[in-house]
């Protein structure tokens, strides 16, 4: 099955405008080493992960965005991992439609790619638990220069998408990045 256009555009939409980010505190593998989301600067390299060539890379900062938000969540892995964000924020897994998930649909027993901290290397792990919290709050995010990931507390995490990243293949109307 392939989108239509109007399906396309709605997701574009969704990708673009929603504050898909994480609270501050959390923490982001940065060349200058591990660091709080709210300490990086544009001038960072942020450490990614590039499913095509199963390596990690680092990537510049083109924007580091920030926003309020009414409501956050709190998940919790299988393999003990945790991360704080907006409800909207984008999990980065190759095998969601347009490689993503957002939180708030994700779900208890969800899958999700973290940095295993033993041997460095990318694997596969469940969302144990999800705790909804009411308030409001800060969020930070990141638009980077070559891949749509980045760390955060060892989770693999979508990045801000602007609409310029976006390609649409023409034939089936697909979203690709």
């Amino acid at each position: 099955d392939y989108l239509t256009t109007t399906e396309s555009e709605e997701i574009l939409e969704e990708i673009t405008l929603d504050p898909e980010c994480v609270l501050p505190g959390t923490k982001i593998e940065t060349k200058r080493g591990e660091i709080n989301i709210e300490d990086t600067k544009e001038d960072d390299l942020i450490r990614v992960y590039n499913f095509k060539t199963k390596e990690f890379g680092w990537s510049s900062i083109d924007a580091i965005t920030t926003a309020t938000v009414k409501g956050w969540s709190e998940l919790v892995t299988e393999k003990g991992y945790t991360l704080k964000c907006s409800n909207s924020h984008l999990m980065y897994n190759p095998d969601y439609p347009n490689s993503a998930i957002a939180v708030d649909e994700l779900g208890e027993g969800g899958e999700l790619y973290v940095v295993n901290k033993a041997n460095g290397k990318i694997e596969s792990d469940k969302v144990v638990s999800i705790e909804l919290h009411d308030e409001e709050v800060e969020v930070w995010n990141y638009e980077l220069d070559i891949t749509h990931n980045y760390l955060s507390n060892c989770i693999l995490s979508h990045n801000r998408t602007t609409k310029e990243d976006i390609v649409t293949d023409p034939l089936t109307n697909e979203v690709c990045y």
